[in-house]
């Protein structure tokens, strides 16, 4: 620890001078006063740079595969699209960890519209509808309530559940009955599933439900 003359005092800082008085501390301190938190890149910094390089690798693969076999068509590009729209929903999840559930809501969203535009720029076959968006609905409403159960969502948290369960079942039926799906099976998969959702949280999260409701609606 540093030492103060004038003080007489022993302090811990990373500063040449007394907290106290100003005066030039002496002796030396190696000890961190503030310990540094390592960011989510150099935590996992080998898992990211593995997977840097396999983006890298599949996408110069896709492109050379194609060049080699130039009567398969021109679909390169739609592969390196695809990394990405990956790697533009693993930054906004990272961003987003600290409020799972909305990071969750923000992540389909994004990966829906990005989908929806794809599916338009390469002639609209429909397969945007007919399956990315029931099976990320399906997944999304699997993680909420593995994030409920496991991690312990926080009460402000449950009416955002709430609200994204009705609106992917509400979205998925309106598809089906607008007959804008091709295939219907993906579809009433999501709905079932957001029916036992709702049915899990009146059994299992009526409590926390309840109370939210009474605090944001004074009920």
């Amino acid at each position: 620890m540093k030492h103060c003359s004038k003080c007489k005092l022993d302090v811990r800082t990373n500063s040449d001078l007394c907290p106290l008085c100003q005066n030039k501390l002496t002796g030396e301190d190696d000890s961190v006063l503030y310990p540094t938190i390592p960011t989510i890149y150099k935590k996992f910094e080998l898992f990211f740079k593995i997977w840097i390089m396999a983006s890298i690798a599949v996408g110069i693969s896709c492109i050379a595969i194609n060049l080699i076999i130039p009567e398969t068509g021109t679909w390169w590009h739609y592969a390196v699209f695809g990394i990405f729209c990956i790697w533009v929903s693993v930054f906004h999840i990272i961003k987003r960890r600290r409020n799972v559930p909305k990071a969750i809501m923000n992540q389909v969203f994004i990966t829906a519209v990005l989908c929806i535009i794809w599916d338009l720029w390469t002639g609209w076959y429909g397969w945007s509808i007919d399956f990315v968006l029931p099976i990320m609905f399906t997944v999304a409403m699997l993680g909420l309530f593995i994030v409920a159960r496991v991690l312990k969502m926080k009460e402000k948290d449950y009416l955002l559940y709430l609200f994204m369960v009705i609106a992917f079942s509400i979205i998925t039926v309106v598809f089906y009955v607008l007959d804008i799906t091709n295939i219907v099976i993906p579809s009433i998969i999501c709905f079932s599933s957001g029916i036992i959702s709702l049915a899990a949280m009146i059994i299992f999260d009526s409590k926390n439900m309840k109370e939210e409701l009474e605090k944001r609606f004074h009920l």
